[in-house]
């Protein structure tokens, strides 16, 4: 049976363009194990580079992750405010669930770091940022100024190219 021969780097490029993010850090890792940093960096640049961070498609996930439904945050905040550890200021449990909901976005921002992609996390940073700005939410309402200094904790983080230190709060 005469095929096309056998291309190590083209099977991975074609496996990584396939998977999921969640899965895409630990197959990584095996991979560079199986057949050596240099070939499985080159792989993730390859596959990696089609990717475009869109910086409004971005913003625009963000704002809809935090206009959740008025009846669902209020179920959540009510669950949080007067939970098992007593009262909660809701002000301060919609900064949590703000910083929740941000955090959603740390895993794309590690993987586009491993491979050097800092216009994108930058795209992504700045997007979050602008989001947390522009939302207009009861969520967003509750937290009073927490979104507008998050959101300059954010670009202060990007400007000291400290991208991950953006999720900390």
């Amino acid at each position: 049976m005469a095929g096309k021969p056998y291309d190590i780097e083209e099977h991975i490029a074609e496996l990584m363009g396939i998977m999921d993010r969640i899965d895409l850090i630990d197959t990584i890792r095996l991979l560079e194990r199986e057949v050596g940093p240099e070939k499985t960096l080159d792989c993730l640049r390859e596959v990696i580079g089609c990717m475009e961070v869109d910086f409004d498609e971005c913003k625009e996930q963000v704002a809809f992750d935090l206009n959740q439904n008025g009846k669902e945050f209020f179920h959540e905040l009510n669950h949080r405010c007067h939970g098992p550890y007593g009262y909660v200021d809701p002000g301060e449990a919609s900064a949590d669930m703000i910083l929740e909901i941000v955090q959603g976005y740390r895993d794309e921002v590690e993987k586009l770091l491993s491979v050097d992609r800092t216009d994108e996390v930058r795209a992504i940073l700045r997007a979050i940022a602008e989001a947390l700005r522009e939302a207009d939410s009861d969520l967003t309402e509750y937290a009073m100024d927490f979104p507008d200094d998050f959101a300059s904790h954010i670009e202060e983080c990007i400007d000291d190219e400290e991208y991950l230190d953006a999720f900390d709060w």
